[in-house]
């Protein structure tokens, strides 16, 4: 019987033998995924499918049974009572000449340990002792793939880097011979699902095979969206600063009304970075040691700030005021102004530069 009947480990991407804590670091990375509010790579159909597993695999008791429905019943034993072991004791006649011969052996033992512990701990062995073990040698790290082609699918995280492997001739047997990081983007060329693997392009007009298990559907923009998601991180504090340029004495103050996080840029006249504060919902922020006297002030809101790519990895809206701010204004999110002067839309590229 298949040791994964309903493919719960598999929507994991892990063996049944598993530990607990590989199965929950697993859920968590395939969740920021596969989450249905992740631009790109969500799914709620996968999501819940992921859940489910998850829910099942996490509780001791429900593995438990899930692993024995995995097992063949083997049936009621029917096999016969063992037979008596047979009496192997010595006769009688013979009992006190084992006893005797015992005795004799105990303390000629006894006198031997008695004699080389006198002799000291070195006795016994050599002078010169012969040279020290060669030290374990740990293998050669595989190289990294070079993947080639359009990308269709990415590597997913979670088990570390997925080997490549290539046939070995003449009988056609697969070896390792790199690796792929997680997120890496790969053309998939065709997949055997009987001996599950999935043929990739390699630089050089190569070939490689991986497990298809690994991979998700999804090209370099998909794969840097779920990368982004995957490393968001903890939120940051309300009024933490994530980026700072410049002293000076001018300060401005913030209001986030929305239900959603806020992540508000100030930057000066020729368009560098001089803050990036965090602002949590409903939350009132007076910036203060701003350098100039004039701004211009970008926001956006969203969930799952991702401090590697510099923006909400899930439902970012990003706008930027049409004019400059002056020291001393105070700026509610989202604002209510007049048509002329409210916010415009921008894109998430723009609003992540740095």
């Amino acid at each position: 019987m298949h040791a994964d009947p309903d493919g719960l480990y598999a929507r994991l991407g892990l063996p049944p033998t598993a530990s607990a804590e590989a199965i929950g670091a697993a859920y968590r990375s395939r969740a920021r995924v596969l989450h249905p509010d992740i631009p790109h790579t969500g799914s709620t159909e996968a999501f819940l499918a992921l859940r489910a597993a998850y829910d099942v695999l996490s509780d001791p008791d429900r593995r438990r049974a899930y692993d024995r429905s995995a097992r063949p019943d083997s049936g009621p034993s029917f096999a016969p009572p063992p037979e008596p072991a047979p009496d192997l004791s010595p006769p009688p006649s013979n009992r006190f000449a084992l006893w005797a011969a015992f005795l004799i052996a105990s303390a000629a033992l006894a006198a031997f340990a008695m004699l080389r512990l006198a002799q000291g701990p070195t006795a016994g062995l050599p002078d010169h002792p012969g040279p020290p073990p060669a030290p374990w040698a740990r293998p050669a790290a595989l190289p990294r793939a070079h993947p080639a082609g359009r990308a269709d699918h990415y590597v997913l995280p979670g088990l570390g880097p997925l080997a490549v492997l290539e046939p070995r001739p003449p009988a056609g047997a697969l070896r390792r011979v790199a690796t792929l990081a997680p997120f890496t983007p790969v053309r998939v060329l065709s997949v055997d699902p009987a001996r599950h693997l999935a043929e990739i392009r390699l630089a050089g007009s190569a070939v490689g095979f991986v497990a298809p298990d690994r991979l998700a559907r999804g090209g370099a923009t998909v794969a840097h969206a779920a990368f982004c998601a995957d490393r968001a991180g903890p939120p940051p504090l309300s009024g933490q600063t994530l980026a700072a340029r410049g002293r000076g004495r001018g300060a401005i103050t913030f209001v986030n009304q929305d239900l959603e996080p806020a992540v508000i840029k100030l930057r000066d006249a020729a368009g560098r970075l001089v803050r990036a504060v965090f602002l949590a919902p409903g939350a009132r922020l007076r910036l203060r040691g701003l350098p100039g006297r004039m701004w211009e002030v970008e926001f956006a809101v969203g969930e799952l700030w991702s401090r590697p790519c510099r923006y909400f990895a899930a439902g970012e809206r990003a706008e930027r005021f049409p004019r400059p701010l002056a020291a001393g204004s105070l700026v509610r999110l989202p604002p209510d102004l007049p048509a002329a002067i409210q916010p415009r839309d921008i894109p998430d590229r723009a609003f992540a530069r740095p």
